[in-house]
Formats: structure tokens, sequence, C-alpha cells
């Protein structure tokens, strides 16, 4: 997934806008919602570690969209126990909502976690929206931000439709200076994580390309930073690009 956002950010002339979205769809397979499960893990969520657990509120783990947001409340643990040992856990995406029973299908919950959306791309969020902006919590609290469909032409020449799906606005913006040839970015679209699963759950509705979820690009940065460390603290394996593997982590707190 790593590759697909340099490509994403770097092979510019690749990908084109779709005009119609509305008659460009792709069907959701019957067999899908496992596999985009273990896609979603392409998205590093961060909680924190102390003594080997997930640092947990009156027995609910919190966990976070945005790196930020985790580093202010790493700093604000480290301050008020300074004998405490805490440090930043990233977990995958796909991995906490199974676990944390967050998927709205029938997924057992095998941890109480309270997924938390950053009040920045909330705000960015709102900012797109027409009508009322309520306080949501959960996954409807994660704002997820796209440009609708792109056409993706393969090395064979082929097009195939790709719908990338972003968590910061930022990353949306960074995308289209990479591949947009310099043309005006087109309208930013904002639906939340909960409508987005839903929809990814549904096999009677159709897509409007393949989704690819593209990790906030400050959490691979961090992570391939700080991997060997990482690494140590929690006993997971690193890819061949010298990143966290998220994809089999199992919850403790």
């Amino acid at each position: 997934m790593y590759a697909f956002v340099v490509s994403l950010l770097t092979l510019r002339h690749s990908f084109r806008c779709i005009g119609n979205r509305a008659n460009r769809c792709v069907a959701v397979a019957e067999n899908a919602w496992e596999l985009i499960v273990q896609e979603l893990n392409a998205v590093p969520i961060w909680a924190v570690e102390t003594d080997g657990k997930l640092y947990s509120q009156q027995g609910t783990v919190f966990a976070y969209t945005q790196l930020t947001d985790s580093q202010t409340i790493l700093q604000q643990l480290r301050g008020t126990y300074p004998d405490a040992s805490f440090s930043l856990q990233p977990i995958g995406l796909g991995t906490l909502l199974q676990q944390g029973g967050l998927l709205g299908d029938d997924s057992v919950r095998s941890i109480s976690t309270k997924l938390v959306g950053s009040p920045a791309e909330r705000q960015a969020a709102r900012s797109l929206m027409i009508g009322p902006h309520p306080n949501p919590v959960g996954t409807a609290s994660v704002p997820v931000f796209h440009l609708g469909p792109l056409a993706w032409r393969t090395p064979n020449d082929e097009e195939q439709l790709r719908w990338p799906l972003f968590f910061r606005f930022c990353d949306v913006q960074a995308t289209w200076s990479a591949i947009g040839g310099g043309a005006p970015m087109p309208t930013v679209e904002t639906l939340t994580l909960h409508a987005l699963l839903s929809m990814l759950r549904s096999v009677s509705r159709s897509l409007p390309g393949q989704p690819i979820f593209c990790p906030p690009l400050d959490g691979l940065e961090f992570m391939q930073k700080e991997g060997m460390r990482l690494r140590e603290l929690a006993g997971m394996p690193i890819s061949n690009q010298g990143m966290i593997d998220v994809t089999d982590t199992t919850l403790e707190g």
C-alpha cells in the first residue's frame, strides 16, 4: 500500500478525473468485505502503550486517527505520570474496527475501544459540508476525503477505476499537486468512516471505483523513522520498506 501511495504522488500522468461519476461505477463483489477489512490495515491508528499493554481509561482503549493528536495525548500522560513509560503503538484500522466491534457487522467485540477522530480534520470536513454539523462519535466522528473516481492507466494501457480515500485533507491537496498537471483541483468531497463502511458492506450498491485506502503521510514517515524502535517495543515484524506491519496486531488492554 505504501508503494501505491508513492506511485500516486509521483506518477502524475497515470491518473485523470472521471467526469460523469454516476455512470462509472464498480460493483461490490459478494466476497469483498473480508478483503476490504484487511486493506483497511494500511491505515495506522494510534494508541498509547505502557508496560506492554495498551493504555486504557476505565477499561476503554482510546485510539486516535491522527498521529499529531496521539502525540499530544502521549506528552500529557508523560507529564502527568513522569515515572511511567509511555510510547505510541500503531494499530491497523481494520484490526481496531474488528476487535473493537466497530465494523457494524457480526464481529464480536474483544476489547472496549473508542475511536477518536481528529478535531482538525472534522473542521476541514465541516467546511465542505452543507447543512447542520452534528457532533458524532466513533466511526461517525472520522471524516474521509476524496476526489471521486480516478482513471488508473495500467502498464498494459488498460484503464481501471480507482477511488482513493484519504484521512487528511492536506493529503488530498498533496496528491492533486502531484498528479493534477497544473489543472484546478476538483471539488473535494467528504463522508464519514461510518457511512463509508456502510457503503462497502452493502453488496447491493455500486462504488465509484475500487477503493484505495491512503494512509496519512505523516504517519507513514513516522513509522519509517521509528520502525526499529517500535519493533523492539512491540515485537512486531517490519516490512521490506522498513515499516511496522500493523496487519496482525492483537489488541490487549
